[in-house]
This record gives C-alpha cells, structure tokens and sequence, in this order.
C-alpha cells in the first residue's frame, strides 16, 4: 500500500514513480492500494483505470477505512524523493507492523527507529 495527502507534490511524484513500475507488478501478479487526501484530484486528471488491474484507488478514506487498509496490507511502500521531514505514514505503517519498503528519503530522520527495527529495506 501506498497513501498520504496528494494536495502535497511528493506524494504525486511518488505516485508516478510507482505507476512506471506497472508492468513489472502486473508480471509479478502485485496490487497497490493507493489511498489519500485529494486522491481523486490525480485519478480524475490521469484517466486511471488503465491500471485498475493492479492499482486500487481509495480516495480520501476515513479513518475506519484507513484502519481496515492497513490491517490488510502486507508492505507498506514510500518511493517519495523530495520534500522535507519525517514521512508520518512511515511511522503509522511500522506501528502496523508492516514492512516498509522506501527510499533514503523516505526514511530521514528514522535512523535510530531504523536500528531495532528490521521491518525495512530501502531501494
């Protein structure tokens, strides 16, 4: 599962970065949960359904619903590349007890977190 607030340009490039990988996941049989704030801005403005055989769109779930995503997700990924700051949704994903797949940036300011914790892999 990807998610976070798309009024934010880091999630939308993240976002592009993980559509390029569509084929790749569609040969490996994967699904991404996208879900956020304002998702419906980009799913509406990118004619998404060519990926609906791999993506799942959530558009600005509530919280019962954010819960139950992340109760069935299996990994947690965060190709985000620029912006500023701890990514929150990395720490709401590891207090899930998900394993987080994400960049170096992704991961700034978690390095002591990072240390105890093995549930990570950065690419």
């Amino acid at each position: 599962m990807f998610t976070g607030s798309f009024a934010f340009k880091p999630n939308y490039e993240a976002l592009s970065i993980l559509l390029k990988q569509y084929l790749n996941l569609k040969k490996f049989g994967v699904k991404v949960i996208v879900s956020g704030y304002k998702l419906s801005d980009v799913v509406s403005k990118n004619q998404m359904k060519e990926y609906a055989d791999v993506f799942i769109f959530v558009c600005s779930p509530d919280k019962e619903k954010m819960n139950e995503i992340f109760q069935d997700s299996d990994f947690f990924i965060s190709p985000v590349i620029s912006g500023s700051g701890m990514k929150t949704k990395v720490a709401e994903s590891l207090s899930y007890g998900l394993p987080v797949l994400g960049t170096t940036h992704s991961f700034i300011g978690y390095s002591k977190a990072l240390e105890t914790n093995s549930r990570w892999l950065r690419f």
